[in-house]
């Protein structure tokens, strides 16, 4: 199950938190810094869910969330 984690530039999870949650819940996690570009990687891939480390580079969760949606609106946004 890949999971997309996006985050600020400077704010990615540590090594060890990535590896802790993939070891987990048994899925792939993808970390993105940037609202953007995590946008483009959800765009551009296939994910179970989206978690969204706020504050994200001057976008509010609620425009992010909007975009999300509208790629698609059955994946959980975090």
């Amino acid at each position: 199950m890949p999971i997309l984690w996006a985050t600020s530039a400077g704010r990615e999870p540590s090594t060890e938190l990535r590896r802790a949650i993939e070891q987990g819940c048994g899925c792939a996690v993808e970390v993105v810094a940037g609202a953007f570009e995590a946008v483009q990687a959800f765009e551009a891939s296939s994910f179970e869910a989206v978690l969204g480390d706020f504050p994200i580079d001057g976008w509010s969760a609620e425009e992010w969330v909007e975009q999300l949606r509208r790629v698609n609106p059955a994946v959980p946004v975090i």
